[in-house]
């Protein structure tokens, strides 16, 4: 979990690194996620479960390292 500070206000987020595999080659990214309303259940999912917690994972076909979670 990450913490930042915007004009006296704090925001939280959490960055969830990730790693997939498309035609035989590895990749990895992260994204951070913010506690918003729509966030929270799948953000305690992960801190529930950590790396055992499957994500889906959505990427450029033309550009395998442009990625992205699916947040459910």
């Amino acid at each position: 979990m990450t913490q930042g500070r915007t004009g006296g206000s704090v925001s939280y987020y959490l960055v969830i690194h990730f790693q997939y595999m498309v035609e035989d080659k590895h990749y990895s990214n992260k994204v951070s996620l913010g506690y918003t309303r729509e966030n929270i259940p799948f953000i305690q999912k992960i801190k529930d479960y950590g790396s055992m917690y499957p994500v889906k994972v959505t990427y450029d076909s033309h550009n395998p390292q442009i990625s992205t979670i699916v947040v459910e």
